[in-house]
């Protein structure tokens, strides 16, 4: 391969030693001295462009765009001789946001120990800031000499000549290729191989990152995809799902997910945080349409003081589901914020799709629950209600008193049998709507919470209209003093059964919490415990009464009772 043009002049200009010693022997006539010349010419520009070619080429097989920066730097030492050389990559902000210049910068020539003790990389001022501002081509034969220059940082070693070269990708300025320390210098010939580096290494930047665009797409995709068979069976946690999938994703320094705007996720995992970014939970942070970018003063507003935020909200049908957050040093181009959003939409689809099934799930648990309601409503309790019925026809044929007493007591086991069963359908047929949660729904979950510590599930009898009559500002005392006098009996009783009865008796203007236990029966120390004492104020700041004694039967019975407002 040949170069025309300034490249052989450069060529030949660099190959006067050996013209003029052609003249001096003056053993040759002028048309084979010029056929000599011509000839030394055409093998330094063969040799030449062998050299560019072999750079060149081994930067066509480097994918990884870190790899291939150090590489390019290799290259261009290799062709010119120079002992030191670094490629600066230009911020893709630089020019409008205050800071450093350079997002990166890669150097070749100085030992792991001199780059320790030169301290921070450059950030683009200074000799190199001058081809950031004018990204032209720059050869100097004394670098100190030049108005930019403003000296080196301490135990940096000296560097006299320069080479600067811009890199180029799709037109873009994407850094600039230094090189120092030539001996001789800098030829035209080195600023001509380097120039035609650098327009192959633009080539090469770009396959790179392209290359890394597909990658980075082929995680975000992966994450996304395995988001959605998790989100269909742990929804709970969905938050910490997705802030863990994005994660791994962005390789990014941290990540919040908030899904608090959603109330179909109200019972779920509301916010959760992966990384550097704990300081923004429970903070609001601001969301559109399109991705929010923080940075500088506006991230630092939010306790984050260094690095790019993007915000993008998740949304399905014009409802919006939260947002992700998404923290790390560099800012976030074009390309992958659109990869983020693609992730979002994605993850707002799984999310969608998993609250219609949950909701379709709890529709069919519902409808069943209705069914088996009406079945021990319409048949259960009207069967037991005609043997009740046929036994107290009987007892006036009865002459036994000891027969008849029998009778009487399983007519009144009958009774409460019906009061558990309604207590039961009730339960059933309850559906919670929004947030509000009937009382009858909490004092169940207590007494779920507590059945593993007391070693048994507790009978519990619900009786009057008790989401309608108990106010709201009562609500809080009835549900801690069941839970501290389950807990009581979990403690010290060493009981097998235990029933809760909670009545509401509008006729008497009353309501009573009684706790009945077979246990060992309560001890001298009554009133030493703290859960005992703060039932006790409960009832008086109420207007009721607390009592505990012993059962006839064995065991320890607790009756709390306050006044219910007309």
């Amino acid at each position: 391969m040949r170069f025309g043009g300034d490249y052989a002049a450069d060529c030949t200009a660099s190959r006067r030693p050996d013209t003029d010693r052609l003249d001096h022997e003056g053993d040759m006539s002028d048309g084979s001295q010029q056929r000599d010349v011509e000839a030394a010419t055409s093998a330094a520009v063969d040799r030449y462009a062998d050299a560019l070619l072999d750079a060149v080429l081994g930067l066509a097989g480097d994918l990884e765009l870190k790899d291939l920066l150090a590489r390019i730097v290799s290259r261009a030492r290799e062709l010119t001789g120079a002992r030191y050389g670094a490629l600066g990559v230009l911020r893709s902000d630089w020019a409008s946001t205050p800071g450093p210049r350079l997002a990166s910068f890669h150097q070749v020539g100085l030992t792991p120990e001199q780059v320790e003790q030169i301290g921070p990389l450059p950030e683009g001022h200074g000799m190199l800031g001058l081809l950031v501002e004018d990204p032209r081509v720059l050869r100097l034969t004394d670098l100190a000499a030049h108005p930019a220059s403003v000296g080196f940082p301490a135990h940096h070693p000296a560097m006299g000549t320069l080479l600067g070269v811009p890199v180029r990708v799709r037109g873009e300025v994407f850094g600039n290729l230094y090189l120092t320390e030539k001996p001789g210098g800098f030829t035209p010939v080195d600023q001509r191989l380097v120039e035609g580096l650098a327009a192959a290494a633009g080539v090469a930047v770009e396959n790179a990152r392209l290359f890394a665009e597909a990658k980075s797409r082929q995680r975000w995709l992966g994450a996304a995809a395995g988001l959605a068979p998790q989100l269909s069976v742990d929804l709970r946690r969905a938050a910490e799902l997705v802030a863990e999938g994005a994660f791994a994703a962005d390789e990014c320094r941290g990540v919040l997910v908030s899904l608090t705007e959603v109330d179909g996720l109200k019972d779920a995992g509301a916010e959760a945080a992966v990384g550097d970014l704990d300081p923004l939970l429970g903070r609001s942070l601001p969301t559109a349409p399109a991705p929010v970018h923080l940075t500088g003063a506006e991230l630092a507003a939010y306790g984050v003081e260094v690095g790019h935020l993007l915000v993008v909200t998740f949304s399905v049908h014009h409802r919006p589901l939260g947002l992700i957050a998404l923290h790390r040093d560099t800012p976030y181009r074009a390309d992958e914020r659109e990869v983020v959003v693609a992730f979002a939409s994605h993850v707002s689809l799984a999310i969608d799709h998993a609250l219609n099934e949950r909701n379709r799930q709890r529709l069919a648990v519902y409808t069943d629950r209705d069914r088996i309601a009406r079945d021990l409503h319409d048949q259960v309790i009207q069967r037991i209600f005609a043997v009740g019925l046929g036994l107290q026809s009987t007892l006036r044929r009865l002459d036994d008193r000891e027969l008849n007493d029998r009778v009487v007591g399983y007519i009144n086991a009958l009774d409460a049998t019906i009061v558990d069963i309604r207590t039961t359908i009730f339960s059933l047929q309850h559906e919670e709507t929004g947030e509000v949660r009937s009382l009858r729904t909490e004092l169940f979950a207590v007494v779920a919470d507590l059945s593993e510590v007391l070693g048994s599930d507790p009978r519990v009898t619900l009786v009057g209209p008790l989401d309608q009559r108990v106010p709201e500002g009562l609500r809080a005392d009835v549900l801690a003093v069941v839970r501290e006098s389950l807990t009581n009996v979990a403690k010290h009783a060493r009981a097998s059964r235990v029933a809760v009865r909670v009545t509401a008796d509008p006729s008497a203007r009353r309501l009573e919490i009684q706790v009945d236990d077979n246990g060992v029966g309560i001890g001298e120390d009554r009133h030493g415990g703290h859960g005992l004492r703060n039932a006790e104020v409960r009832a008086e700041r109420a207007g009721g009464r607390t009592r505990v004694g012993l059962r006839p039967e064995g065991g320890t019975r607790f009756s709390w009772q306050v006044p219910l407002p007309d």
